[in-house]
């Protein structure tokens, strides 16, 4: 099926033309269509009958779609709607799918149906740039608590409408997950085992949309909006062949534990699973193709975030989260266990890298670690100090290292005073691990990392950084030396 996207105007031309070819449309809409006043107009203005269906929440329940069912049949609906974010989407979906099957879902019925093709009119108004779902064969529904991740190419919508206007009124921080959301779908499409030739080029198209728009969508403009609601859908073509990997299946019960956003949980996990995957993609590889093209996707990606190796582009991200001021919470062993034997193994079977149980044990630890993003923070702002210090002096150093690589490289030739790249730290990445957990400890849970406030590399090979913290309300100085 060839969907077609329609780039709205202020008169809704084309929506509205589809909308007078409906003698009955099912419109399923969140809380978010009460703001969209120019979409309301025109459905109030349609020549057909409109019946609303807003009775579901975020992460929606199978028994909502079992009700939305019933309405639809009742009403006798000709056609589908979905205005709102995922969640709206993925209803709609449903009720589209579900709505020729036999009985009426009790007890998961329509759960243990096969699905049979209908040819419900369906289109559908993302109000989030992140979810790509109206791009997407997937629904995600949850029956006894337990997620239902439905499939099926006869869901996706054969008409969506991408209005900018409709991501004015998201708060910052929904803009901010949603963004990351569909980044994450745009990387980890791209390292799928699953990813093709065309899946790799809407991943790649949409890793430079959200990078080339995210500070005028974050500014809240036409343009950056427009751009933003572009790539969130094209990453949702992307995942739709390739889907997603661990990073996904890691952060679902972040969400529901925790109260996390769904793209902000994502993001959580990626920034700390994917340097990991480059770090052991030659002993743990799983994808068929092998770990030379493995590591070829990697470099791919890191030219599409502008970076010359892989390992900095992994930093990139993980700067760029940092950078939106994200919060990340902290977890208890028992809690980061209860975590690790949540995550789906068949969900992992997408990941390029193989991970064990244990390993999430410790990646949870690692992931939900409010000192541990402290410390990065540091370590990123004190390479850049450094790389500042390095072109002063004219010093030479590797611009393909990340920031770890730089602070490690430096420390096993400070001796010399040339801070030139050797690649040999075996000595030196211990010291550098108990530097980088001194400041991790030094900064307790609470504080805030406010700026650094000099960076000095001083004749005999130390670096001192001097650097402000807000804590209890008040700004204090602290001095750290490697």
């Amino acid at each position: 099926m060839e969907q077609k996207i329609i780039a709205s105007d202020e008169n809704y031309e084309e929506f509205t033309e589809w909308l007078n070819g409906r003698k009955k449309a099912f419109l399923v809409c969140d809380k978010s269509i009460s703001l969209l006043t120019h979409i309301n107009k025109k459905l109030n203005e349609s020549k057909g009958k409109i019946i609303r269906f807003s009775d579901f929440e975020p992460n929606p329940l199978y028994e909502s779609v079992v009700e939305g069912v019933e309405i639809f049949r009742i009403e006798k609906c000709d056609s589908i709607i979905a205005i709102g974010g995922g969640s709206a989407i993925d209803v709609a979906k449903c009720i589209k799918l579900y709505s020729n099957m036999a009985g009426n879902g009790a007890d998961g019925g329509y759960l243990k149906q096969e699905i049979i093709q209908n040819s419900i009119p369906f289109l559908a108004v993302p109000t989030t740039a992140g979810t790509g779902s109206e791009a997407t064969k997937y629904a995600v529904i949850y029956y006894n608590g337990k997620k239902q991740s439905i499939t099926h190419e006869n869901c996706i919508p054969s008409i969506v409408v991408l209005d900018p206007g409709t991501l004015k009124t998201l708060s910052l921080y929904q803009k901010k997950s949603t963004m990351l959301d569909a980044l994450c779908h745009a990387i980890e499409s791209f390292w799928s085992v699953n990813s093709t030739k065309e899946s790799k080029e809407y991943s790649r198209s949409a890793i430079c949309g959200v990078l080339e728009n995210m500070e005028g969508y974050l500014a809240n403009t036409k343009e950056g909006n427009a751009g933003m609601l572009m790539a969130a859908h094209t990453a949702g073509k992307a995942i739709n062949i390739a889907q997603t990997t661990a990073g996904h299946a890691m952060c679902y019960k972040i969400t529901s534990s925790l109260g996390v956003a769904h793209g902000h949980a994502a993001a959580l996990c990626v920034r700390k699973i994917w340097p990991l995957m480059i770090k052991y993609m030659h002993h743990h590889c799983s994808d068929s193709r092998g770990k030379e093209y493995l590591n070829k996707v990697f470099e791919e990606i890191a030219e599409a975030m502008g970076c010359i190796s892989a390992e900095q582009a992994a930093w990139r991200f993980n700067e760029l989260f940092l950078d939106l001021d994200m919060d990340v919470p902290d977890v208890t062993n028992e809690e980061a266990g209860e975590l690790a034997d949540s995550v789906n193994p068949i969900r992992l079977k997408n990941n390029p890298v193989g991970f064990s149980v244990h390993d999430f044990y410790f990646l949870y630890g690692l992931i939900l670690n409010s000192k541990e993003a402290l410390a990065d923070k540091l370590v990123i702002k004190v390479a850049s100090e450094m790389k500042k210090y390095f072109k002063k002096y004219g010093i030479q150093y590797d611009r393909s290292a990340d920031p770890e690589r730089i602070i490690i490289d430096y420390m096993a030739n400070r001796k010399s005073g040339i801070p030139a790249m050797s690649g040999n730290d075996t000595v030196y990445l211990p010291e550098f691990q108990k530097w980088r957990k001194r400041l991790g400890d030094l900064l307790a849970f609470g504080d805030k990392l406010l700026r650094v406030l000099d960076v000095t590399v001083e004749d005999h090979g130390y670096v001192t950084i001097d650097f402000e913290v807000e804590r209890d309300r008040h700004r204090r100085k602290f001095t750290t030396r490697f």
